[in-house]
């Protein structure tokens, strides 16, 4: 009698290898969900930062930097020096760790370019810029949220001619004030800044499954498109998020909060939202219906413009005018109601919308005539009409 082992055939190594590679796919799925389920929260605007600016600590620090010098002391940042001030990555500015006590930042004359993320996070209510400055670096101003007033110390001619650099287009947005000089900008910066003072509340997101609160008091960041931009959400929102729930004490949804969130199907707002932004809810393909609470007063252009699967909306009561393009292209959209305070009808606010047949009206056949329709509206002028609509 002979004894062998006998070895395996290729099939079973084939076969082996794929219940291995599919018990560890599994694991991978399992981790996967586990990571969906758990909760995710933080600031709306500079997450982390917003909290640390409750404090009141006074950090007092110094250095420098290349050709620049740096102090901290009583809540302003002051930039000194001769030169271009060295290109910083991100978070990693000399003065970076003292942010959270900065609410002026003042740059003397002297200074003639400011560094790439030289004042990222830092909550900022004034800043001073002399008119030596003439570029800015990348992002050199990103996410100062707070920040609302320019000082500049020379013509507004002048002005118009720095190269603010990408990402800080919010210098462009802020109110600029023209002062003498680059002293007297300082001056005005620092006042500005000691008379300011931290909400008491700021915006929160959280993420439990797939539904996205906001919560807080007052009114939400105005977004863009563009990656570097998005709403802090974004990225690890845009392709789960089923619902979107904006709590009470929020004033407004800004511009780009939601859009491309392809699987969101509802939305709750809370009736303290007055305003909601361009291109809100742009592109959610998968949003069913929605009904705005009467506070909205102001629904922005491309609000719900792509929502192919949209096939009902209730307008708020008390709105004025139905912005350009809202539902434009909204292919699936059959039943609207609007109010009798609806005096205007934009610009193809309802192009695109081929199954649009009923109008649920609140107001009068007479009242209705006399809705001024701007172009590219046909869906809704031909659609069927329910006057005097009372639910």
């Amino acid at each position: 009698m002979h004894n062998y082992t006998r070895r395996p055939s290729k099939a079973f190594l084939l076969l082996l290898s794929f219940c291995i590679m599919l018990q560890l796919f599994s694991i991978t799925d399992l981790k996967a969900e586990a990571a969906g389920n758990a909760s995710a929260h933080g600031y709306l605007s500079s997450e982390e930062d917003l909290q640390e600016a409750e404090t009141e600590n006074s950090y007092e620090a110094s250095g420098s930097s290349g050709p620049i010098r740096w102090t901290v002391k009583n809540h302003v940042l002051t930039i000194s020096g001769n030169g271009k001030m060295p290109n910083y990555a991100s978070e990693k500015a000399p003065w970076y760790h003292c942010r959270s006590s900065v609410r002026a930042v003042v740059i003397k004359s002297g200074v003639t370019y400011i560094g790439n993320y030289a004042f990222k996070h830092i909550p900022m209510y004034a800043v001073s810029i002399p008119q030596s400055v003439t570029k800015m670096g990348y992002k050199s101003f990103a996410y100062t949220d707070r920040l609302k007033t320019v000082y500049y110390g020379g013509e507004r001619k002048k002005w118009s001619r720095i190269d603010i650099g990408f990402g800080n287009s919010l210098l462009r947005t802020t109110s600029v004030y023209f002062a003498k000089n680059a002293s007297a900008a300082a001056e005005l910066a620092k006042k500005t800044g000691k008379r300011s003072s931290t909400p008491k509340h700021s915006l929160r997101w959280s993420l439990s499954g797939t539904t996205l609160t906001i919560s807080g008091n007052g009114s939400m960041t105005d977004f863009v498109s563009d990656p570097a931009h998005t709403a802090p959400w974004h990225a690890r929102c845009a392709n789960t998020v089923t619902k979107v729930v904006i709590s009470k004490g929020v004033t407004s949804i800004g511009n780009y909060a939601f859009y491309d969130f392809s699987r969101l199907k509802s939305i709750q707002l809370a009736s303290t939202v007055k305003r909601i932004g361009v291109r809100a809810f742009y592109r959610c393909t998968g949003l069913y219906a929605v009904a705005l609470p009467s506070s909205v007063n102001t629904i922005s252009k491309n609000a719900f413009q792509n929502c192919f699967s949209l096939t009902a909306a209730v307008l708020p009561r008390g709105l004025k005018s139905i912005s350009p393009y809202v539902f434009n292209q909204c292919s699936q959209l059959r039943v609207v109601t609007i109010p009798a305070s609806v005096t205007v009808v934009g610009q193809e606010a309802f192009w695109g919308c081929s199954r649009l047949s009923k109008i649920n009206y609140k107001g009068s056949a007479a009242q209705w005539r006399r809705i001024t329709f701007r172009s590219g509206n046909q869906a809704a002028q031909g659609a069927g009409k329910v006057y005097n609509y009372a639910h």
